[in-house]
C-alpha cells in the first residue's frame, strides 16, 4: 500500500525537468563574460557539441543533418530527431537501467543489464569517461541519432528546412540533457539535485526505478 515513504516512478515527467533545467541555466550568466549566459535555448547542435569539452567527435556534429537545430526545437520535440533515429542496443539506452553505474563510479556494468558499448568512440575511452556509465550512454545515443538522416524535415538541416511538425521524441530531450552536462560539466542527475530537487525541497527524489 501507499505510504507518506512511498516511491514513485514518474517516467516521462523528466523530460519537463530537462527542459526546466535548460529555462533554469539560459538566465544564469557566464562566469567569464556576465553579459553572456552560458546556454541559450536558440543555441543549435552544433553550437553545443562542438565546444571543446565536447566528447562527440566534431566530424559527426558538422556533418549531422540535424547540426542548426535548436534546444528550443528540441523541448517542443520538433526538430525530426525521433526515436525512430535509434535502434537495437541504442535503443535500449534510452532507459535507465540499474545494472549501469552512474558517471562519478568506475564500477563497470552488468552485461545482461546494460548494453556493452566498450567499442564506442575512442575518444570517450580516452577521456576516462566510464565506458558503460550514464554519461556515456547519453553520449553513445546523441552520436548514433546525430549520424541518421532528416526523414521528416522538421528542423533547420536538411537545406535549412524549417517545416513545423510534432513529433514525440525521448531522444531529443536526451541530447538536450547531454547538452546542460557539456556547458556546466556536471551531469544531468547532479543537476536535477541542485537546481529541482534539492530549492523544491525534494529530499526523497532519485533516479531509476524505486526499490
Amino acid at each position: 500500500s501507499l505510504s507518506r515513504a512511498s516511491k514513485i516512478q514518474i517516467g516521462s515527467l523528466t523530460k519537463s525537468f530537462t527542459c526546466t533545467l535548460l529555462t533554469i541555466l539560459s538566465n544564469r550568466r557566464s562566469k567569464k563574460d556576465l553579459s553572456t549566459t552560458i546556454i541559450s535555448p536558440q543555441m543549435t547542435i552544433l553550437d553545443i557539441f562542438s565546444l571543446p569539452n565536447s566528447l562527440i567527435p566534431i566530424s559527426v556534429v558538422s556533418k549531422s543533418d540535424f547540426k542548426d537545430v535548436t534546444l528550443k526545437q528540441l523541448c517542443e520535440m520538433r526538430s525530426g530527431i525521433t526515436d525512430e533515429n535509434v535502434s537495437g542496443k541504442y535503443g535500449a539506452l534510452l532507459y535507465w537501467n540499474p545494472g549501469c553505474p552512474s558517471a562519478s563510479t568506475k564500477m563497470q556494468c552488468n552485461p545482461d543489464l546494460c548494453p556493452d558499448l566498450s567499442t564506442g568512440p575512442e575518444e570517450l575511452q580516452k577521456e576516462g569517461v566510464c565506458k558503460n556509465s550514464v554519461q556515456m550512454r547519453r553520449l553513445a545515443l546523441v552520436e548514433k541519432a546525430l549520424k541518421t538522416k532528416d526523414e521528416y524535415k522538421c528542423g533547420a538541416g536538411m537545406g535549412g528546412s524549417t517545416k513545423p511538425c510534432y513529433k514525440y521524441s525521448n531522444v531529443g530531450i536526451t541530447i538536450v540533457g547531454a547538452a546542460l552536462e557539456v556547458v556546466t560539466g556536471k551531469t544531468w542527475e547532479q543537476l536535477t539535485i541542485d537546481n529541482i530537487f534539492n530549492p523544491l525541497g525534494m529530499l526523497s527524489g532519485g533516479f531509476g526505478s524505486p526499490e
